[in-house]
């Protein structure tokens, strides 16, 4: 653990950051441990996570129980192309008609995939609407936006009352905050409705090579990897410990960050248009919302994470925070590590680094500060960085390390 001296706002502050260090590409123990002595919040989540209280699952049924997981928003973790090829395979079939209704039943289970995706994607926006209409409506003021600020001024509060452990949750539940913000995958029904009429089964060859107009609850693991590779994964601008507000930064690594953004995406040829008006207003304010919406995502996330008992994330879910916040090396397949055990304690572990970086010493994990008083308002510095040393990840050689080194207290 290091500490390092952040110059801002004419106040010189210390806070400790999270810096595992590495020998030959493995997480050093020692390191480790000094960093769960002094990062209070990464030994929090390590001990709910070593106790069972944190688990990944693969179904959250019935769906409408949970108010954390949106499962019906987002795309498949598995493709279950070999299942059905191989129980065909088994069953009592003349050989010369096994490949036909091996491809026939494929093309049966993606078909239902897609009305399923269509159903989904319609139930996610109309139950959103009155929550959007309720926000927006009476302030004008974006959802995000509106919660960003709840937030504050609900730490603010907890702060300045003794004896007050428990931060006001915020108006709204996790699952009803990402399902507003996925909502506009509405406007992608028409391409996959007129899709399936003109090409039926064919469609999943054709999303497989054009995932981006597919709904995302539509895509198949294979069309999303081509999405995680198709947008070039962010690094860090600049110092991470120094700030940086969106409409501070330079005309580059502004629009470069819109274009690869993994949450609000802007149209190509409207980025193209406000760069070549040189139109930084909106753009400035698209990155602010896309700072308040992670961080606001983030926030519900670790509440549900540190106080409930049995806190439940799917797979779905899991492998969505670890894309939306680049949590990932180019050529990993997020879908195949969360399919097996050592791929989803990876992805778990990033997690929960990138989130102990962030966090710890604010009021949001027990401590004093407020998030805007430890990193600045609308820091777009740490948008994207993982909390480790040079913003490397954990991979599956780290493992054993982390998960077998105790906590202390």
């Amino acid at each position: 653990m290091l500490f390092a001296a952040v110059r801002r706002q004419r106040v010189l502050q210390y806070h400790p950051v999270l810096r595992l260090h590495f020998s030959s590409g493995f997480i050093d123990v020692d390191k480790f441990q000094e960093s769960l002595r002094l990062n209070k919040t990464l030994s929090k989540l390590k001990d709910a996570h070593s106790n069972g209280a944190i688990q990944i699952v693969k179904d959250i049924y019935p769906e409408n129980s949970n108010e954390v997981n949106s499962d019906r928003s987002l795309p498949m973790c598995k493709f279950l192309k070999d299942e059905i090829f191989a129980k065909t395979e088994n069953e009592l079939i003349q050989q010369w008609r096994k490949p036909l209704v091996k491809w026939f039943r494929l093309g049966v289970y993606c078909m239902k995939y897609y009305r399923d995706g269509i159903k989904n994607t319609y139930l996610t926006y109309k139950e959103t609407r009155e929550l959007l209409n309720k926000y927006e409506r009476q302030s004008k003021t974006p959802l995000i936006t509106r919660m960003y600020q709840n937030i504050e001024y609900n730490e603010i509060k907890n702060r300045n009352i003794k004896g007050q452990n428990k931060i006001e949750p915020l108006p709204i539940s996790r699952k009803d905050y990402v399902e507003s913000f996925r909502r506009r995958q509405i406007w992608k029904l028409p391409v996959l409705i007129i899709t399936l009429v003109l090409f039926e089964e064919l469609t999943a060859v054709l999303f497989y090579f054009f995932p981006k107009i597919a709904p995302h609850n539509c895509l198949t693991p294979g069309g999303f990897f081509k999405v995680t590779q198709s947008l070039r994964k962010l690094s860090p601008i600049g110092d991470t410990l120094k700030y940086q507000s969106p409409y501070g930064l330079s005309k580059k690594p502004l629009f470069f960050i819109l274009r690869n953004s993994t949450t609000i995406q802007l149209p190509k040829w409207k980025l193209k248009l406000y760069e070549k008006l040189d139109n930084r207003k909106i753009p400035c304010e698209t990155l602010a919302r896309i700072h308040q919406y992670i961080f606001v995502d983030d926030w519900l996330l670790l509440q549900y994470f540190l106080h409930k008992p049995v806190a439940k994330i799917s797979y779905k879910e899991l492998v969505n925070c670890i894309w939306e916040r680049q949590l990932y090396y180019l050529e990993e397949d997020l879908n195949y590590m969360v399919n097996n055990d050592e791929g989803r304690r990876v992805l778990l572990w990033r997690l929960f680094i990138y989130w102990s970086f962030r966090f710890d010493g604010t009021i949001t994990v027990g401590s004093g500060q407020l998030f805007s008083e430890k990193w600045g308002i609308n820091n777009v510095s740490i948008l994207n960085f993982s909390g480790m040393k040079d913003n490397m990840l954990v991979t599956r050689n780290d493992l054993n390390n982390l998960d077998g080194v105790d906590v202390c207290k």
